[in-house]
């Protein structure tokens, strides 16, 4: 009996969370490409179409078919990583420098 009622507040519980995520605004995001090179030259910023989202499933029993992109909308992981590459890239570049010395 008590697992039946934890189970049943549990249900509610998701299903008043899932309905006040509907009714949250999604938040006006620009999006701008920038390079290392268009930095270091002060050229501006191009701006770039923001990403199609996905309609969420509303079912919280659904398991999603492709996990692999859940990031697709965060911005500031998505800048991480083109930091990161861009680093790469630069570190890549400047060992190769070192080592023709």
């Amino acid at each position: 009996a008590a697992r039946r009622k934890e189970r049943a507040d549990n249900k509610a519980r998701i299903e008043a969370r899932n309905k006040e995520r509907a009714t949250r605004k999604q938040p006006a995001e620009k999006y701008f490409e920038q390079t290392v090179k268009g930095a270091t030259a002060n050229q501006p910023l191009k701006k770039l179409d923001p990403p199609k989202p996905k309609k969420e499933n509303t079912d919280p029993d659904a398991i999603p078919e492709d996990d692999s992109n859940t990031f697709n909308l965060d911005p500031e992981l998505r800048e991480t990583l083109q930091i990161l590459s861009d680093f790469v890239k630069l570190s890549n570049k400047f060992v190769g420098q070192l080592e023709k010395k």
